[in-house]
């Protein structure tokens, strides 16, 4: 780890800016005394796409069944494990349940206990993700460490509740009570807990949160805030 500050250190004294995506970060870094704070801005992540991003219809509205994705590689540090535990428990508290899964398989333990229950959906991998995240009622994102998650702000851009870990990456992204819920990072329990808060509420009070995730992004994470961003970088150099 001192070898690693080492190197961050040295990059960070070599660069003329240097770009953080959550405050924590900055944080750190500041406390390790790694960066000039001169040469710190901190953006809202990649930010997101709202154009291509919007929220639409869902195409299986009246069928009754709650639905939650996950999105991300299937490796342990993304909270796989978690969300398989945090699914059976609640495949068995609720007949109208549905745990969907989308990404890679980065570690091959987890392809024979996702098929172990019927109410994990293993949906492979995408090109185009708004066609999952259409369809679903909210985005899990219980992962260990965010910079900032994509997969959030792409979820919240289609007007999704949001569930995530209570980290850095995520919480800038997830008003808690608002347009989502937080819950510890690696526990099964917490996350459970928080799906169980989510199954009480109604469709209208998911539809508000939902409407909140769009306008937080809409007011803090347009990646046109991101791109003026580097381009006054470039200018700031260059003059």
């Amino acid at each position: 780890m001192h070898f690693t500050r080492r190197l961050y250190k040295f990059a960070c004294n070599k660069a003329s800016i240097v770009f953080f995506q959550n405050q924590s970060n900055v944080d750190f870094f500041l406390h390790k005394k790694m960066v000039d704070p001169c040469k710190i801005r901190l953006i809202p992540g990649s930010g997101v796409n709202l154009g291509k991003f919007q929220p639409m219809d869902k195409r299986n509205n009246d069928d009754g069944i709650t639905r939650f994705l996950y999105i991300g590689r299937i490796m342990k540090d993304k909270g796989i494990d978690e969300y398989l535990e945090a699914a059976n428990v609640m495949t068995e508290r609720y007949p109208n349940i549905e745990f969907q899964i989308l990404g890679s398989f980065e570690e091959d333990q987890y392809r024979e206990r996702i098929g172990n229950n019927p109410g994990i959906k293993y949906l492979g991998r995408s090109d185009d993700v708004r066609e999952q995240i259409r369809d679903v009622d909210c985005i899990v994102n219980p992962s260990y460490h965010e910079g900032m998650s994509n997969v959030l702000l792409e979820g919240a851009a289609m007007g999704k509740p949001l569930l995530a870990s209570d980290i850095p990456g995520c919480r800038e992204v997830v008003d808690d009570g608002i347009n989502g819920l937080l819950f510890e990072p690696r526990s099964a329990d917490s996350l459970a807990e928080k799906l169980d808060v989510f199954m009480s509420l109604d469709r209208s009070d998911r539809g508000e949160m939902g409407r909140k995730s769009r306008e937080k992004v809409e007011l803090g994470f347009d990646r046109n805030i991101v791109v003026e961003a580097y381009l006054q970088a470039i200018s700031d150099i260059l003059g």
